[in-house]
C-alpha cells in the first residue's frame, strides 16, 4: 500500500503528498486531502504546538505499565490536569530514559474526528518537529512565517512563535541538552529577523550556524524525517487503531459470545442426533443381517445383507426355486389358516419348506401334519417343544409326487 503524508496546521487546513514524491505538495481543505488519500497508508505530522516532547526515567520496559507510569512521573512537569492529558511513549527508549510526548486529550480527540469526519483513518501521527532533518551533533530549526520549531534531539524539540524565541534560546542548554556543534537552520523568514537571532546566539555559544533558504513547501523538508521507523506515534493507548478496533467490537461482545454459544449447542445437538441415528442405523443393519441369515442360512459370506437379501428374493422370483416355492405355499396354506396353529415363521431352501408354528398342543400340531402330508406335498414333524404357552413345533415340508 502506497504511503500518503499529511500535515496539519493550526487553522484546520492540511498539505500533503506522497511519501515517495516530496514535490508534489498540496494545500487545502481536509476533504480534498481525502480524496487524494484514498486507498493509502496515512502519516500525519501534527502541530508541534499543541504538543510537549519530555523524558522520564521509568525502570519497566512493559509498555501497559509503562503508559501508567508516565503520568505520575511527569505530573510535576506539567501545568495541566493529567487526567485531561494523553502521554505517548517512543517506540523503542533507550536505557530507563523514556521520551514521551504530552498533548490534551481532547485537542488530539478534536484532530482524529475531523480527519474521521471525511474518511481518513491515519495508521499513525508523530509531532511534525520530530520530522526535521537533523544530523548527529546537529539542531535542527525551521521557520516559516512567524513559526518557529527547533529540534534538538532524536525525540526532542519544541515550537514556538518568532517573539518567543529570543525568551528560549538562553533557557536551552540549561535542562540537559546536548551542546550542538552546529545549528542547522531552514530559512522561511523573509525578513531576517530570525536569523539574526540565531547568529546571535550561535556565537555567543560557539557554534556554527548554516543557513539554508527554505524553497517551495516545508513539507517538502519534513517528508524524509517522516519516514523514521523510530518516531514517537501519538496514536497509542486509546488512539491506537488496536483499541479503537476493540470499543467498536466492545457493544458487540455479548451478541458474539451469545451467537457462539448458539452455534456450538446446535452442532452439539447435531453432533447427538448424527451419534443417535449412527446407533440406530448400525442396529438396524445387524437386524437386516440376522433376518437374512436365518432366510437363507446357507449363505457364508455376508456383505451388504439388504442387498443380498434382494438379489435372493429375485432368484427365487425368476427361477424353478421359486416356482416350486409359490407351489408348495399355495398348497400350505390352507392348512395353516385352521384354528388352533398359529405361523411364527418360514424358511425354504433348496426344495425344502420348513415351518415353524405355535399350537395349542401336539394333537393340534400332529392335525397339522396330516393336513399338510398329501400326495403333492410330504410333511415330517422335526420338532416339537411344549410349554406353558403352547407347543412350539417345526414341520419339515418337501415336495411330493406331481
Amino acid at each position: 500500500m502506497e504511503d500518503f503524508l499529511l500535515r496539519l496546521t493550526a487553522d484546520s487546513t492540511a498539505s500533503w503528498c506522497p511519501a515517495g514524491a516530496p514535490e508534489r505538495v498540496a494545500h487545502g481543505a481536509l476533504v480534498e486531502a481525502a480524496r487524494a488519500a484514498a486507498g493509502k497508508s496515512v502519516r500525519v505530522l501534527a502541530p508541534t504546538e499543541a504538543v510537549t516532547l519530555l523524558s522520564a526515567r521509568i525502570p519497566t520496559r512493559q509498555r501497559q505499565r509503562l503508559r501508567q507510569a508516565l503520568p505520575f512521573a511527569l505530573e510535576d512537569q506539567l501545568a495541566a490536569d493529567v487526567e485531561t492529558l494523553h502521554f505517548a511513549a517512543a517506540a523503542r527508549p533507550g536505557g530507563d530514559e523514556v521520551p514521551c510526548a504530552v498533548v490534551d486529550r481532547a485537542t488530539l480527540r478534536s484532530w482524529l474526528d475531523a480527519l474521521e469526519a471525511v474518511g481518513i483513518a491515519p495508521d499513525s501521527m508523530l509531532p511534525d518537529v520530530l520530522a526535521l532533518p537533523r544530523a548527529a551533533g546537529e539542531w535542527s530549526v525551521l521557520a516559516e512565517h512567524d513559526s518557529i520549531r527547533l529540534r534538538s534531539g532524536d525525540m526532542r524539540g519544541f515550537a514556538c512563535d518568532s517573539a518567543t524565541l529570543p525568551y528560549l534560546l538562553p533557557l536551552l542548554l540549561q535542562n540537559d541538552e546536548q551542546r550542538p556543534t552546529r545549528l542547522q537552520f531552514h530559512d522561511g523568514d523573509s525578513s531576517g529577523e530570525v536569523q539574526r537571532l540565531l547568529q546571535a546566539w550561535c556565537d555567543a555559544q560557539g557554534i556554527e550556524l548554516q543557513r539554508t533558504p527554505l524553497t517551495g513547501d516545508a513539507l517538502t523538508l519534513l517528508a524524509a524525517g517522516a519516514q523514521r521507523g523510530d518516531a514517537l506515534n501519538l496514536l497509542q493507548g486509546e488512539f491506537s487503531r488496536r483499541e479503537q478496533t476493540r470499543q467498536l467490537w466492545q457493544p458487540w461482545r455479548a451478541a458474539a459470545v451469545l451467537v457462539i454459544l448458539l452455534v456450538l449447542l446446535h452442532s452439539g445437538m447435531a453432533g447427538a442426533r448424527y451419534a443417535a441415528l449412527a446407533r440406530e442405523d448400525a442396529q438396524l443393519a445387524t437386524q437386516i443381517e440376522q433376518v437374512y441369515r436365518s432366510a437363507f442360512p446357507e449363505s457364508q459370506r455376508v456383505v451388504n445383507a439388504r442387498i443380498q437379501m434382494e438379489q435372493k428374493l429375485a432368484e427365487l422370483r425368476r427361477g424353478d426355486a421359486g416356482q416350486e416355492f409359490h407351489r408348495m405355499l399355495l398348497h400350505a396354506a390352507p392348512a395353516l389358516r385352521n384354528a388352533g396353529v398359529e405361523l411364527r415363521a418360514l424358511r425354504y431352501s433348496a426344495g425344502l419348506l420348513d415351518i415353524e408354528v405355535t399350537a395349542t398342543d401336539l394333537q393340534a400340531l400332529d392335525r397339522l401334519k396330516q393336513a399338510l402330508d398329501s400326495g403333492l406335498l410330504r410333511a415330517e414333524i422335526t420338532g416339537a417343544d411344549s410349554g406353558s404357552g403352547g407347543v412350539a413345533g417345526r414341520i419339515a415340508l418337501r415336495g411330493g409326487a406331481a
